[in-house]
This record gives C-alpha cells, sequence and structure tokens, in this order.
C-alpha cells in the first residue's frame, strides 16, 4: 500500500464488489496498421498489474468482462470472471461496421441491478466502462448513449475513452460526460505504441482506485 493511504474507515463503507467492462471495436478498421494486435497486447500486458493492485489493496471482489462490436455487439465473456481468473483472450478486426449504439444498449442492460438482470448489486463500487475504438460509429450512437445514460450505475460510473487513430473525438467525448477530467479520462493512442496504452490504464486504474478506496492519512 502506498505510503500515507489508509483504508477508508468510518461513514464510508467500502463496497463489496467492482465491475470493469472493456468495451472493444472490432470493425473492419481495427485490423488496419495491425491496431488490433496492438489493443490486444496493451491489455495483456495491462492486466498483471491492474489485477496486483486490486488483490494487494482491495477489500472488495472485483470482476472484469468483455463487450465487442462491429455489426452488432456481443459479450466475449458471458459471465463476470473474477480478476484472480481472467485472462484476455485475443479479439479480432475485420468484422464489418461499428455499431456502438448497439454496444451502449446491450452495455445498458448490464448496468442494471441483478434483481433487473443486470450485474449491479447495492453495495457494488462505481463499475468501470473502458471503450476502446478507432472510428466514427456507423449506426444510431447517441440513441444508444441515451438509452445507456438512463441507468444509475452507468451515471455513476468511471467512463474511460481510448481512442486510437481515426477515432471521432467528439463521440469519446459524448461517452464520458462532463462529470470527469477529459484529460484524465480520454486519450489518443497510437497503434504502434501498445506499451504507452497499457501504461494508461494501469496508472489510471491505480490513481482512481486510491481516489476512490482511500483516504490521505492526517
Amino acid at each position: 500500500m502506498p505510503e500515507g493511504l489508509i483504508p477508508s474507515l468510518g461513514f464510508g463503507v467500502i463496497p463489496s464488489s467492482m465491475q470493469w467492462i472493456w468495451i472493444v471495436d472490432c470493425s473492419d478498421s481495427m485490423r488496419m496498421n495491425r491496431r488490433i494486435d496492438a489493443l490486444n497486447t496493451a491489455i495483456k500486458t495491462a492486466i498483471p498489474e491492474i489485477r496486483k493492485i486490486a488483490e494487494e489493496n482491495g477489500t472488495f471482489n472485483m470482476f472484469m468482462r468483455v463487450l465487442k462490436f462491429s455489426t452488432g455487439a456481443e459479450w466475449v465473456t458471458n459471465e463476470n470472471v473474477r480478476i484472480s481468473d481472467f485472462e484476455w483472450i485475443d479479439l479480432e478486426g475485420g468484422e464489418g461496421a461499428t455499431d456502438l449504439g448497439e454496444a451502449f444498449i446491450l452495455l445498458s442492460k448490464a448496468m442494471k441491478s441483478k434483481k433487473e438482470g443486470g450485474l449491479m448489486t447495492d453495495r457494488a463500487k462505481k463499475p468501470y466502462l473502458v471503450l476502446i475504438t478507432d472510428g466514427y460509429p456507423t449506426d444510431d450512437w447517441e440513441s444508444g448513449l441515451k438509452i445507456l445514460m438512463q441507468e444509475p450505475w452507468a451515471q455513476r460510473a468511471r467512463r474511460i475513452a481510448i481512442g486510437l487513430q481515426g477515432a471521432d473525438h467528439e463521440v469519446l467525448k459524448a461517452f464520458i460526460g462532463d462529470r470527469f477530467d477529459k484529460d484524465e479520462c480520454l486519450v489518443m493512442v497510437s497503434e504502434d505504441n501498445y506499451e504507452a496504452m497499457a501504461k494508461y490504464l494501469v496508472n489510471l486504474y491505480f490513481n482512481q482506485f486510491i481516489s476512490d478506496t482511500m483516504i490521505i492519512s492526517s
């Protein structure tokens, strides 16, 4: 645990679980310059470090899940997987369109409570929703985002956008919203620098993990 930080106690009861959901573009353009390969490598590089932070400092259960979109959207992992057991499955590009709106609608269902068929529990920590894309949506993404943002857990979520070359800045900013620092939660990354992407993911998670679950010792 970093020096000077202690677990949040007293009034701030730490929730029992946290969801981290990857929302990944697998459209045709992700094959260009091997962008999808760089993405796979970056995430596989970042996950062990994220796992280490969560397991060493966390007093909650962290789960990961993957949602991919191209022509339509679907879950890559049908069930929640604990971070201790999570293994990244390499994704492939070249599957057609960029139906981000469909992804948002599918994601909105996961942001419902377990009683409503979703993932969220009453004592859950704010989820991480990490969007990675390189293009402009080919469907009605604004309607999909509106549906997503009707869910209270989506509103509370730490929404993060990683844009590869060609990504539409305005779409990514709309996903993040006005709640968070754009410089912190929106980053544009070159596909030939997967190390930068991996470092960003780890640093972002560590910084937000500390702010969300720890307090500064006086």
